[in-house]
This record gives structure tokens, sequence and C-alpha cells, in this order.
């Protein structure tokens, strides 16, 4: 089910380049994401008790037109579980539209929906992964082919093996360098 979520975004994502006649410009990042996860690994359920983590974040994107994208990110953070004494380390990977939503300033603002794959890998047992989906805001300021992005992000994802789920709330500040096209 997962997997054709993430489908049907890369098809509904494809199907918007044959509409734009703009030359688009791709753009490539790398940024620092703080990630906290929901009550499914809070302390107070007495289940877990996994601290804030943070980590690095790689991006790739391309602009069809000003007004819309499509991004790929790809992270990894550290987090403590203070439960069981542990490291954790949180992978992700995503990939969705960006819509612009005043494509002609230098400060834009952007809402970012899609779907990914996560993991979340421990010492104790073979960890937690699962497809899930994303939304969130950011705010970029553009000069020249240089942008500094401030993105707040609220995710869900489901391991079906485990009937687990997990809920993580991030913000993130990127630099984004823009090349090719307009």
């Amino acid at each position: 089910m997962a997997r054709k979520f993430l489908v049907a975004i890369l098809i509904l994502s494809v199907s918007l380049i044959s509409a734009t006649a703009w030359a688009g410009t791709w753009y490539a990042g790398v940024g620092f994401r703080n990630v906290s996860f929901g009550t499914d690994l809070d302390p107070d359920k007495g289940w877990r008790d996994v601290d804030n983590g943070y980590g690095l974040d790689l991006n790739l994107g391309y602009k069809f037109k000003p007004s819309y994208a499509i991004e790929v990110m790809a992270g990894q953070s550290e987090h403590d579980d203070d439960l069981f004494n542990q490291e954790m380390t949180y992978n992700w990977v995503e990939v969705g539209p960006k819509f612009f939503f005043n494509p002609a300033s230098s400060v834009q603002l952007s809402l970012s929906l899609g779907g990914g794959y996560y993991k979340l890998e421990e010492d104790i047992s073979d960890g937690f992964e699962g497809f899930g989906g994303y939304g969130g805001l950011n705010l970029e300021e553009q000069i020249g082919r240089h942008g500094l992005v401030l993105s707040g992000r609220f995710g869900y994802w489901y391991d079906s093996d485990l009937s687990f789920d997990v809920s993580y709330l991030s913000w993130g500040l990127y630099y984004n360098y823009y090349f090719g096209g307009k």
C-alpha cells in the first residue's frame, strides 16, 4: 500500500512536467535537521524514552515552474534511548512535490508534501522500518544561485511487521545551490 502511495506521488509529479513550458532549475543542498518523535516513543507511555536527535540532510530538487518543484531528501540523525541506555540511528528517504506561494519574490513560502521510507535502528532488536507520509512548511530566501531554507515538517510512518507506528516533528536549516535553467 505504501509503495503504491510513493508510486502515485511520482506519477503525479512526472505528469505535471509535461504541463510546463518553463525551463527548469536543479538545486542541491545540505542541511541540519532536529527530529523529535511522537507519543509512541514517549516515556509517559512507559515504552521508550527517546531523546531528540540531530542529523544531516541532503536534498536534490528540480523546479519545473517558478511555483512547483519535486524534491528528494535523505538523511540520518542520532538519538539516545534512555530507557535501554542505547544509541539509536534514524534514517529516512523522502520524495514529493513542493509548491511555492510567492515565486516572484526572493523570499518564498512553500508547502512540501510526500511520502518516504523510514528506519529506526537500535542495538537490542532489528529496529523499526516502514513507509509513511509527511507535510511541511518552508521559508526560503534565494539570492542568485544560493538559497537558505528554514523548514518544519510533521510525518507519520508505520511498521507493518510489528504493528508499530511512529510520528515525528522536525525542523531544519538548509543551504541550497541552484544550477541550470533559469
